[in-house]
């Protein structure tokens, strides 16, 4: 779990202690949220009809998307550090 790239980026970028966060709901949150980003931008392509234009909305939609989930997820455990 420590190799996920997901949990490598919340580590580097929010300074996130893994000794002091329960991994189990770290890896069902990241779960969560990766599908969610996953059905949220297929439900968006499937609008689209041109499959070179549907390839370039996906990396338009999924990067920001992933950014500012992933962003959510480490303020939130940023946060819950502070308040202990």
């Amino acid at each position: 779990m420590k190799d996920n790239p997901g949990v490598v980026y919340l580590v580097n970028k929010y300074k996130l202690d893994l000794k002091k966060i329960n991994m189990k709901v770290l890896a069902h949150m990241i779960a969560l949220t990766n599908s969610f980003i996953l059905s949220v931008t297929l439900f968006i392509l499937s609008f689209v009809d041109n499959f070179a234009l549907k390839i370039l909305a996906c990396f338009v939609i999924i990067i920001p998307f992933q950014y500012v989930m992933y962003m959510i997820i480490g303020k939130m455990y940023k946060k819950e550090k502070r308040n202990k």
